[in-house]
């Protein structure tokens, strides 16, 4: 088994837990850790109060991406592949990261993503959405790992996505909960 399959059994068996109730209060869970060598990995949880073919079909449109999660800048499925391009842009304090990823997907229906590194501004990225039933709507459960090409604290990292993840989490729900 690569290391890429470890990761998504171990984040799979982290997004089948039962989160805690105030998820459906609008708060959103983060967990970091370091990850490699100046990297960091997060997993988080929400819930959408819409059923999952809804949540399913709103997170596979890629294009749209750019509208759920501020920082992205461009989001498109390449022609005739299971490929996706994305492009974002995150001010720091005292600089300015542009990044650029191509990513292929793997979609399990209604249930998964899994996002792998092609090539990018990454020397390591992996990503994996999970949805599932709960109470009325969907949980969405998203981990990510990542190490930048660009030298970056890994506390920095750590904090970032501390503080953008649930952000842009809670901007994807506002965005999604508006248009349903």
């Amino acid at each position: 088994m690569n290391q890429t399959s470890v990761w998504v059994n171990h984040i799979t068996k982290a997004c089948n837990t039962q989160p805690s109730v105030s998820v459906i209060d609008g708060q959103i869970f983060v967990k970091t850790e370091p990850w490699g060598l100046g990297g960091g990995s997060a997993i988080a949880q929400l819930y959408l109060p819409l059923n999952r073919q809804q949540c399913w079909h709103n997170v596979t449109n890629y294009p749209q991406w750019v509208n759920y999660f501020p920082d992205l800048t461009q989001s498109k499925v390449l022609p005739n592949t299971q490929h996706i391009y994305q492009t974002g842009v995150k001010d720091f304090i005292l600089f300015r990261a542009e990044v650029e990823v191509y990513l292929k997907v793997r979609e399990t229906l209604n249930q998964a993503i899994e996002f792998q590194l092609i090539k990018g501004s990454f020397s390591e990225f992996l990503a994996y959405l999970h949805l599932q039933d709960y109470q009325q709507g969907t949980l969405i459960s998203y981990a990510v790992q990542a190490t930048p090409n660009f030298p970056m604290p890994a506390p920095l990292i750590e904090q970032a996505l501390k503080i953008e993840l649930p952000a842009n989490l809670r901007h994807m729900r506002q965005v999604l909960c508006l248009s349903s």
